[in-house]
């Protein structure tokens, strides 16, 4: 105990407790991904379908991408690093704009919805708020995104523009991905201090195909992501007092709250960083970390509201309370056509027949669980297979279902693409994808591993709490999507926090390797 850094006895029971979770969700997320695939059977229906992954070809794909990467890690150095960087950098970029010119991707479902919506806020019609038909009726908490997408098209609708706007807000996306890359890496260096566990993130980050993917899905998710990014690393900052105090919260505030203007589900990291803030008070004993976490809170769980109170305000209509959260607890115990707990239409259903009536809506969802529940309770086996399917069918898709979210086009999608949609290449997409998440989850699995040896004997009392916002929020986000509604797109941002601890992992064992050569 003499070499740990002063602190509670609370946080560092805390931090155990949360080390040792850590351990077990990667561990039993490392087993089921290296021997179960989910992926869509027919993109036309979209069925997840869970099959034993094809060891030999795994082994190869793994090897020869490992090959490679032990030169890399082994030899690197921070000069090093920061070309490695640049060139990652511009793989991504170049990549996201051969998707823009060539996938063709557009719109479809929800994303659609949202996207409508945004167009006719651009052109000065409020008809989206005001109808009490409208998608936002039913989901409000797309307001955020709705308004960001429209000052986006507002602003392209002021410049010469022949072709789709989409081409545009997808262009956008493409350069937030690189703001992503870029802060990730600068939190991953910032973090560990190790050039060979940022090397290591360099290189993994080189093939995150989903990650790439994604910057063609006009939807939340790669704006969110962006703003946590930046989020963590200006918070990392704060924390270790590295730069001004008046630079590092109001930006970290700001992004931590855009984040879930424009994708609620943010808020499971917006709970992260209070938990972070909290364990960081708890080892510092300086309020001011309560203060600012408290702050952070706040502004987080008001910005939607307030948005919301903005509009009605402005339109003189009070908006629908929307989709009851019990309908999707509800719907996250039922059986899909695509897969266990995913959407079967149920919330929606029940609301719009209930005639938007809150409170029917929930009796009736209410009635569903416990019937749900009991049937459960008599077929326990049921149960736990219904669950290890939910699971699986989200956590063991490598390609996040960056396919199907962006599966949509809007014509001239080439030949190359649509193989990789509909064809032959499709399943060398699949195994690229799988060889990505493969090395993250065994990566982050080691990380845990080595961590909680170093906790438990007092080895690490100078690394940053923020070091463990990311496992705080996946381990969230496995908890909320276990229950809630299932799909392998609501993973996407925790898979993609996963990676830095994949990196580490690896890195870790380059690094333990010199110190022993010295």
């Amino acid at each position: 105990m003499k070499n740990r850094q002063k602190g509670t006895k609370a946080e560092y029971v805390l931090v155990v407790i949360l080390s040792i979770l850590a351990v077990f969700f990667t561990c039993f997320l490392m087993l089921n991904v290296i021997t179960k695939t989910a992926v869509a059977g027919d993109m036309s229906v979209q069925k997840m379908i869970v099959e034993w992954e094809k060891p030999i070809s795994s082994i190869i794909l793994l090897a020869v991408f490992a090959v490679p990467g032990f030169f890399v890690i082994k030899n690197s150095y921070e000069d090093r690093n920061k070309v490695l960087f640049f060139t990652v950098l511009t793989v991504h970029v170049l990549l996201g704009f051969v998707l823009v010119l060539f996938a063709r991707s557009a719109p479809g479902g929800d994303a659609a919805a949202v996207y409508n919506m945004a167009a006719q806020a651009a052109e000065g019609d409020m008809g989206f708020f005001t109808s009490g038909e409208s998608y936002l009726s039913y989901y409000p908490q797309q307001i955020g995104l709705t308004v960001f997408l429209s000052v986006i098209l507002r602003e392209i609708n002021a410049i010469p523009y022949t072709l789709s706007p989409h081409h545009a807000i997808k262009v956008l996306y493409v350069l937030m991905n690189a703001v992503s890359l870029t802060f990730g890496y600068l939190f991953v260096k910032e973090a560990w201090e190790n050039d060979k566990i940022t090397a290591a993130f360099l290189y993994i980050s080189f093939v995150n195909l989903p990650f790439i993917m994604y910057s063609s899905f006009i939807y939340g998710e790669i704006p969110s992501f962006c703003a946590m990014s930046v989020c963590m690393y200006f918070l990392l900052r704060y924390e270790k007092r590295k730069g001004p105090a008046f630079i590092n919260i109001p930006v970290f505030v700001i992004m931590l709250s855009l984040s879930v203007f424009l994708r609620k589900n943010s808020l499971i990291f917006v709970i992260a960083v209070v938990i972070s803030l909290i364990l960081t008070f708890l080892k510092r004993k300086k309020a001011e970390f309560l203060i600012v976490a408290a702050v952070a809170l706040i502004l987080a769980l008001l910005i939607l509201p307030a948005t919301i109170k903005i509009f009605e305000n402005k339109t003189e209509r009070k908006l629908d309370s929307g989709v009851t959260m019990y309908s999707y607890l509800a719907m996250g115990m039922q059986e899909s056509e695509r897969g266990q707990g995913w959407y079967n239409g149920f919330n929606f259903d029940t609301y719009k027949n209930t005639g938007m009536d809150t409170k029917e809506t929930n009796r009736i969802s209410s009635e569903a669980i416990k019937e749900r529940v009991g049937y459960f309770k008599e077929n326990p086996k049921e149960a736990l297979k219904f669950y290890i399917g939910k699971f699986r069918t989200q956590w063991c898709d490598p390609t996040l279902a960056s396919c199907q979210a962006t599966y949509n086009d809007f014509g001239g999608r080439s030949s190359f693409f649509t193989s990789i949609y509909d064809g032959k290449l499709n399943s060398f997409y699949v195994a690229l994808c799988n060889m990505f998440q493969n090395a993250v989850c065994i990566g982050a699995f080691i990380w845990s591993m080595i961590n909680l040896k170093n906790v438990l004997t007092h080895k690490n009392t100078d690394k940053s709490i923020i070091i463990y916002l990311g496992i705080i929020t996946v381990l969230g986000g496995f908890i909320f999507h276990m229950i809630w509604e299932a799909n392998s797109r609501y993973i996407f941002p925790y898979a993609m926090l996963l990676v830095p601890y994949g990196a580490a992992g690896l890195g870790e064992i380059f690094s333990m390797e010199s110190k022993y050569d010295d």
